[in-house]
């Protein structure tokens, strides 16, 4: 981790016509039992850290954390979730809405930290933790839309041909098995003229 930080410092800096630190204290970390509820505990803490800085009002806005990157359609954070609320066949819908209620009941502010507020908390509750069915295709659409290219498959091609310097020594993955949702089918655009 100290690596990490005092290379990106140099970078920054000398990439901002800085110089000086970035980061306010060392690195620590937490050594964690692998016990379900022990780590179950990390999860919701971790996923309470954007509402709790002040980033968003919703966890499930943030992609940066595991909540965001489920309701946001990943399928490793998913089955992350499944396994910490031990449910292996339930539905996604069921285990979102799980962990929905856990993450604000568990991240409601105090008098000594920021989190949810009571009103937030109490409407997680009156939904029973499920996800309003626009905020969930809002929040997966937002998620799909960054980061993408949209084209031909030529098209596409061209650009990460021109861009591959970008992209460092990594290979560059042209998935064919990433398909968009028809979005026709889940109603937000009309379907295309036959």
């Amino acid at each position: 981790m100290k690596s990490l930080k005092q290379r990106f410092s140099t970078f920054y800096n000398r990439n901002n016509q800085r110089s000086g630190t970035l980061w306010e204290e060392r690195f620590k970390n937490i050594i964690v039992e692998g016990d379900e509820s022990a780590l179950l505990t990390m999860a919701l803490y971790i996923d309470s850290n954007p509402i709790r800085a002040g980033l968003v009002t919703d966890p499930a806005e943030y992609r940066f954390c595991g909540y965001g990157e489920a309701v946001g359609g990943g399928e490793t954070a998913r089955e992350g979730l499944r396994s910490l609320l031990l449910r292996q066949s339930n539905s996604w819908k069921a285990v979102q809405a799980e962990y929905r209620r856990l993450l604000y009941s568990n991240g409601e502010e105090s008098s000594t930290r920021k989190g949810f507020t009571r009103e937030q908390t109490s409407e997680v509750e009156a939904q029973e933790g499920h996800l309003p069915a626009g905020a969930a295709l809002r929040h997966r659409i937002r998620y799909l839309s960054e980061g993408l290219i949209l084209g031909s498959r030529a098209f596409i091609d061209g650009w990460l041909d021109r861009n591959r310097w970008r992209f460092g020594e990594r290979t560059v993955s042209r998935r064919p098995d990433r398909r968009l949702p028809d979005m026709a089918a889940l109603g937000v655009f009309p379907p295309a003229p036959a």
